[in-house]
């Protein structure tokens, strides 16, 4: 009875072994196939992040523009400290 077992357990351990070695070559291809993902996805968040720069500068540009005209007599400063906020907008996003 324990021998049988011990048969039994090496013959699955044989299978389970072949399976893995027949394995192998697609495991290498999906590693493969997750490196070049990584390598457009890294690349694609670059991008993004340059937009996303992008944008913030133009939606803080356009606030201070409107900002400035409507408020040029009363708050003369105001273009200055629109300005100050989007150049500290832009370093902390780098």
């Amino acid at each position: 009875m324990g021998l049988e077992k011990l048969s039994s357990a090496a013959s699955q351990v044989s299978v389970m072994q072949k399976e893995l070695t027949d394995l192998q070559p697609q495991l290498v291809e999906a590693s493969r196939q997750v490196d070049e993902m990584m390598v457009v996805i890294e690349r694609e968040s670059a991008e993004v992040a340059s937009v996303e720069k992008t944008v913030k500068a133009d939606e803080v540009r356009n606030c201070c523009s409107v900002t400035h005209t409507e408020q040029e007599t009363s708050q003369p400063n105001c273009f200055e400290l629109c300005r100050s906020v989007l150049v500290l907008e832009l370093r902390r996003s780098w």
